[in-house]
């Protein structure tokens, strides 16, 4: 039934263009759950005909198996499973992850009376199987509510994401999740929970007991221990947790209460458990409910209850043949216009579908959801802290201290965020010396003591930093509500049900300015002129017994991800899936930038770079420059800000960057606040966030007890806190900056560490003395500042620079193998003393070196193929270090173009267009997607240029773009399309196509300055 499982080779011959259906129409079934029962069932479901939606709040597909590390199973009936689950289970694939020489059996995944099995696998295969065979997936969506039409039939649901609330239409639903709770929520089906149980994997394990007790807390409580596949000594641990509660937050903490407890009390342990180490914790408990589970009374409502407990490859059989079996017997059909909203807050009067959201061009399945209109469950608080990543656990912590009611609402049952969930878990640069991270890294040495590893070292670290704390886990942030221009509160579904959390203050630190984008504060997003991001990464937990380096790799970057937008969103979802590891992967992407909201300041490069003294800096970021990306900007182009630009100073971070404009009531947390797309690079490391959101806590504990406008709140009082207790650096009030004299004199030595300083003075104040000095001595550094400025005075000399660096770059070329790295280093080299002067030259208002321009055109290739580290695996991954041999040169070229444009470089940029390492390289296909995040946008760049100076080729590509399927470039397509041609179409192509070739052999407009 199912699709062979994908090897690497087969991702770029995937099909499958997901969201794609009749959205008047809807889908014949939605879903819920991506446990095995609802994948198995929409693959059955689909291939029967039916177009199906599966939603989750979860990250994986088969979580029953997957996120609860149960993954060692009683062999009795597997001599039933077929080809088709086998193929599911064991891919041929996962044998490079393996060295258990214990291993036996015709999938050679037997241990005695035990069948073992790989997360990643399952995981891995069942989504590949789902993309395959046209089922669409949501990933950390939760249904909360359903429709009916006037027939008393369903006619849609409505999901909450974190892109917002959203309605689907459908035609029938399967609710199949966890303790099935969306219906027993709807249907006020009391339950108890009985039992919960949770998993520790680790490493060094030897043979003990299956079953003991464990004590713990002066009680005992049961415990079964397993062997894991992956090698010998890797096994599991399974024990009962103590539920004193039906709230399933509580129990999860309490989960890992336990866990710590056991570890550090290892020797209670049976003897070959002594010295375990490398644990890691499973993404969830195993839950066991009694109550009646009432029927609900709505036509095509369907409830499919899974088994409590998976224990024998005998259950997961029967699991298997019943949700197949339940999934053929689904049927097709049409949703009709709704008439009623059901959910578990009550029944309303539901609007009708709200307006279809289309997404850069990509008109999806989905419609707005006003929430407005919905009952939801109230809670209260002084202080809402809405994600509990590197920022919020330090906001939610000093909120808490300070003394103020504060609730954490969090997606994952771990706190730490990307660190944690994610598995960036490293500090960076000089952020070491806060007093924060000091006691951080200390607490991580004596987590590391008691044998985890990786995001699970912080994961205890938070549980007891936040021990007194009030945290929502498993929550899906959806929604905001202003009035009077103040933030009164925010939504977000918990199991499968609505609730409103009423504040006084707010803190976003979800990362992506998730809360603050719902409450409508404008933002920015991505590089100023082309919107894209930062490139995402998915972090892998690695099992060591891998047989190569390159599966042993920590990380792995697949492209860019629009996170704001839905389908990029599901779209990164899979492809980090497609890729991740067999052993295991962690559950959240890694993004390295999304929305940056707008405050009532917004930290510009050159006052971060210059770091004035002000009275309200509230905190200081020490990164380095780490865009992870090719930088865009005219710093990056003239070399002066390369990664990694050694800037050795902190930036001082302003209250005004963490307050909205025109909302009261919010402040912005981690890494998205108000700077510039260069400054965040300098601000958004997990130390940086940490700290910042320590001090936030404190600012908004003190603003809960007295009100008023945050945005005119007297911040005083905690920077004299933050500076008794050393988080400032000695230089904060008396840094001293470079005066413009001294710039002056150092230029005229020819000093070229000084140019950027020069730079980043205001023209009026610097220009008269740059054209004073060049009068009477001509040197390039001189020469270069006055083109920064549009002076072109020094033109002579840059390009008589230019012409002797193109004589020694003709003697000695550049290698088919040259590898950017990006070090300071590389810029002494013709190559990047070329690139440079390319740049200024177009930054400098003359056509004189239009022709030397055009000649080194003419002769530019792409230089070869992609090219990767041959020493290091982490490098030969890394998107911003994988690049064309003449990559940035012909960025370089096309910066020259954009600002000079002329018909004599049309030829030559077309030329670069049919290049074979340039062309075609847009996505159209839902598994593709990784190193095509440089390339394509250097195919878009080429194919702009190109179209400025008059060649219908460079539009036509520019207009196959509009289809891609990543939404930063059917954006970037789209925006530089309206600013060639000064017109409009939107993404019809038509009539793009149209425009082209009335405009070709015309010379277009340059690059407006807005973009510049």
């Amino acid at each position: 039934m199912l699709s062979q499982n994908f090897t690497y080779a087969d991702v770029k011959k995937e099909t499958s263009r997901l969201f794609s259906l009749d959205a008047e129409r809807g889908y014949d079934v939605v879903i819920n759950s991506t446990g095995l029962a609802g994948a198995f069932m929409a693959l059955s479901a689909s291939q029967k005909g039916l177009r199906v939606l599966l939603v989750d709040r979860r990250t994986s597909v088969g979580w029953e198996m997957v996120e609860r590390f149960n993954l060692s199973l009683d062999k009795n009936g597997f001599e039933n499973w077929g080809d088709d689950m086998k193929k599911i289970f064991f891919p041929d694939d996962e044998k490079l992850d393996i060295d258990n020489k214990n291993l036996t059996g015709e999938c050679n995944s037997e241990l005695g009376d035990k069948v073992v099995f790989l997360g990643g696998s399952i995981n891995k295969s069942l989504s590949r199987s789902l993309v395959m065979n046209g089922v669409d997936v949501l990933f950390m969506a939760d249904v909360f509510g359903v429709f009916k039409d006037d027939n008393n039939a369903v006619s849609g649901v409505a999901i909450a994401t974190k892109q917002g609330a959203i309605a689907v239409k459908c035609a029938s639903f399967v609710d199949c999740g966890n303790v099935n709770i969306f219906t027993r929520n709807i249907t006020k089906s009391n339950f108890e929970i009985v039992k919960s149980t949770f998993t520790l994997r680790f490493w060094n394990a030897k043979k003990c007991p299956e079953n003991f007790a464990i004590n713990l807390n002066s009680k005992k409580i049961n415990a079964k221990f397993a062997f894991a596949k992956t090698r010998e000594d890797c096994a599991y641990l399974t024990f009962e947790v103590p539920c004193k509660s039906s709230d399933f937050s509580a129990i999860e903490r309490s989960a890992r209460l336990c866990a710590t407890e056991i570890l550090e009390n290892k020797k209670s342990l049976p003897k070959g458990l002594h010295n375990i180490f490398r644990t890691a914790f499973a993404r969830e408990c195993l839950y066991f409910v009694n109550g009646e589970l009432k029927k609900v009374d709505i036509k095509n409502y369907f409830v499919f209850e899974n088994p409590a407990e998976i224990n024998s490859c005998d259950d997961v059989f029967k699991l298997y043949t019943k949700s197949v079996k339940f999934g053929k017997a689904l049927e097709s059909g049409k949703a009709r216009e709704s008439i009623k909203f059901v959910s578990a807050n009550g029944e309303a009067l539901a609007q009708k579908f709200g307006e279809r959201i289309v997404e850069d061009g990509f008109a999806t399945p989905f419609y707005r959801f006003d929430l407005s209109n919905v009952k939801a469950e109230k809670i209260a608080c002084d202080v809402l802290v809405a994600g509990v990543g590197s920022a919020g656990v330090f906001a939610l912590k000093s909120a808490t201290e300070r003394g103020a009611n504060a609730l954490g609402v969090e997606c994952f049952h771990d706190y730490g965020g990307t660190k944690v969930n994610g598995g960036v878990i490293g500090y960076y640069c000089n952020v070491k010396t806060h007093p924060l991270i000091i006691e951080s890294t200390a607490q991580s040495k004596k987590t590391n003591a008691i044998g985890v590893s990786g995001g699970t070292i912080y994961s205890v670290i938070n549980l007891k930093l936040l021990e007194k704390s009030k945290i929502i886990t498993g929550a899906i942030l959806c929604g905001a509500s202003v009035e009077n221009g103040k933030l009164v509160g925010a939504y977000f579904t918990k199991d499968s049900k609505l609730y409103f959390v009423e504040s006084k203050v707010a803190i976003d630190c979800t990362g992506d300015a998730d809360l603050s984008a719902f409450a409508g504060v404008p933002f920015a997003q991505g590089e100023n002129r082309s919107g894209i991001s930062i490139n995402f990464s998915k972090w892998e937990i690695q099992s060591i017994s891998a047989k190569t380096a390159e599966r042993r790799l920590i990380s792995k970057d697949f492209g860019i991800v629009d996170i704001t937008k839905i389908t990029d969103f599901q779209r990164a979802m899979i492809l980090a899936h497609y890729q991740s590891s067999y052993y295991d992967s962690y559950p959240q992407l890694t993004p390295r930038d999304t929305r940056r909201p707008l405050g009532v300041k917004t930290l510009e490069l050159a006052e971060a770079l210059e770091g004035k003294p002000s009275a309200d800096i509230i905190a200081q970021a020490f990164s380095d420059y780490d865009p992870h990306s090719v930088p865009m900007s005219k710093f990056a182009r003239t070399a002066m800000m390369l990664p990694h630009f050694p800037h050795y100073y902190a930036v001082n971070i302003p209250f005004g960057c963490v307050v909205p404009k025109n909302l009261n009531g919010l402040l912005f947390g981690g890494r998205s606040i108000s700077v510039s797309h260069d400054v965040l690079q300098f601000t958004r490391m997990s130390g940086d966030v940490a700290t910042l959101g320590e001090v936030e806590g404190r600012i908004a504990s003190d603003f809960a007890k007295c009100g008023g406008n945050l945005a005119d709140f007297d911040v005083s009082k905690i920077v004299e806190e933050s500076t008794k207790l050393g988080y400032y650096t000695d230089d904060y009030l008396k840094r001293t900056n470079l005066a413009t004299t001294e710039i002056i004199e150092r230029l005229a030595r020819g000093d070229s560490d000084v140019l950027i300083w020069a730079c980043l003075k205001p023209k009026a104040e610097i220009l008269p003395m740059l054209r004073e000095s060049f009068k009477k001595v001509r040197t390039l550094q001189t020469a270069y500042a006055l083109s920064w400025f549009g002076d072109n005075s020094g033109e002579k000399v840059i390009l008589r620079e230019l012409k002797n660096n193109l004589s020694q770059e003709e003697k000695e070329p550049q290698s088919a193998d040259y590898l950017e790295l990006y070090w300071r280093g590389n810029l002494k080299s013709p190559y990047w003393n070329i690139n440079r002067a390319l740049a200024f030259l177009a930054m400098s208002g003359s056509e004189k070196s239009d022709k030397v321009v055009a000649e080194i055109l003419s002769k530019t290739t792409s230089g070869g193929k992609l090219v990767r580290s041959k020493d290091n695996v982490y490098t030969a991954n890394r998107i911003d270090l994988v690049l064309l041999p003449n990559h940035n040169r012909i960025v370089n070229l096309c910066f020259y173009a954009e600002r000079r444009p002329s018909i004599k470089f049309a030829k030559g940029f077309e030329r670069l267009l049919d290049d074979s390492n340039i062309a075609c390289n847009s996505t159209r296909k839902y598994s593709e997607g990784r190193f095509n995040m440089n390339t394509g946008l250097l195919e878009m760049l080429v194919a702009s240029a190109s179209a400025r100076c008059g060649s219908p080729k460079g539009a036509s590509v520019l207009v196959h773009y509009l289809g891609d399927y990543q939404a930063n470039f059917r954006a970037f397509a789209h925006q530089e399309l309206c600013d060639i041609y000064k017109q409009d179409f939107s993404f019809d192509a038509l009539k793009w196509q149209s425009v082209a070739k009335e405009k070709s052999g015309v010379v277009a407009n340059p690059l407006s300055e807005k973009f510049r």
